[in-house]
């Protein structure tokens, strides 16, 4: 006999990802998320601490959304914003999006290593990880 086991129940834990309902409309896949206080997720912005990666579109709120977890599934794929070259660490961006680590000052988020070299506006694959804050002066 086969055990049926579902990752989507109200109690228990998840294997790599988690179904949450959308603040808002999340209008394409493979963006950065934040987990907000009531439980819902929004696209992270570059200040933001990203929880995982929407795999899914909400076209509107309340629409439920796969969130693979940051650090916790396989490999991720994002949607970068700028060229990224393989084996670069990738930080959150604004718009749910990712980018290489600058050298310019400020406080980034890195979310995991490219493992593939991109374009602007392709999908990079990466060893995702929890966010690690990089403080550059």
């Amino acid at each position: 006999m086969k055990k049926l086991i579902l990752s989507n129940g109200a109690e228990g834990t998840h294997a790599g990802n988690i179904t949450k309902a959308a603040e808002t409309p999340i209008p394409q896949k493979y963006l950065l998320c934040k987990l907000n206080s009531d439980g819902t997720v929004a696209i992270s912005g570059a200040a933001d601490y990203p929880i995982g990666v929407a795999t899914d579109e909400a076209e509107a709120a309340g629409d439920f959304v796969n969130v693979a977890l940051l650090g916790a599934s396989d490999t991720v794929k994002i949607l970068a914003s700028e060229a990224i070259p393989a084996g670069e660490i990738v930080v959150a961006d604004s718009g749910g999006e990712v980018k290489a680590l600058p050298a310019a000052s400020g406080t980034y988020y890195q979310v995991g290593i490219a493992l593939n070299a991109v374009n602007a506006n392709k999908l990079v694959e990466c060893v995702s990880c929890l966010p690690v804050q990089h403080v550059i002066s």
